[in-house]
């Protein structure tokens, strides 16, 4: 078992990684979770922000600490790469958010939604996934959400949301990135 500490950009990303579910789910890839910080926000993932997040997570012992953001205001994963700099032993990219991996559970979303609930390609969506969030919530006659963490927590608390589910999206590659990343981690 590899011991990781987790770096989630925002509220979003460290309510996901601190779910028994998600937990669950790192653990049958050979991943335990030995500490989940937020960052409270990306603007605070750069490199003159990033070591106190990176030296607190070492105090727990981890075999790697892994950093869990967004691509959004980057135009590229490179570039948001090299915002965040190289103090994390990894850096997980969600393309543009990882909202659009709440996108990708076709059950979870159906537990929300309903049957018809459908969407090809969640990590190219016209607008931010979380724009389209609230847009699938209207279209499908819903109280749009109130906010991301709440959703969050909606979908991995009572509709299931499942991590590997996400990853086997055909059109959510960055959640099979990052399942194939960490899976990588337990096998060196």
């Amino acid at each position: 078992m590899v011991k990781v500490a987790f770096i989630g950009g925002g509220e979003s990303e460290s309510i996901f990684l601190k779910n028994l579910r998600i937990k669950e789910e790192l653990k049958s890839l050979g991943i335990e979770i030995v500490k989940v910080l937020n960052a409270r926000g990306e603007n605070n993932l750069d490199a003159s922000n990033i070591s106190p997040l990176v030296e607190e997570c070492r105090l727990y012992s981890p075999d790697v600490v892994i950093v869990l953001a967004d691509v959004e205001n980057d135009p590229c994963f490179t570039i948001a790469k090299r915002r965040i700099g190289e103090q994390p032993d990894k850096i997980l990219l969600a393309r543009k958010a990882f909202e659009a991996w709440l996108l990708a559970d076709t059950a979870a979303m159906r537990k929300k939604f309903g049957a018809a609930y459908s969407y090809p390609n969640p990590e190219n969506t016209p607008t931010l996934p979380w724009e389209e969030i609230k847009r699938v919530s209207k279209l499908h006659n819903k109280n749009p959400p109130s906010s991301k963490p709440a959703f969050t927590r909606e979908m991995v608390d009572r509709h299931g949301f499942s991590l590997l589910s996400a990853s086997k999206h055909p059109y959510c590659p960055s959640a099979k990135y990052f399942v194939d990343t960490v899976r990588s981690l337990s096998r060196k």
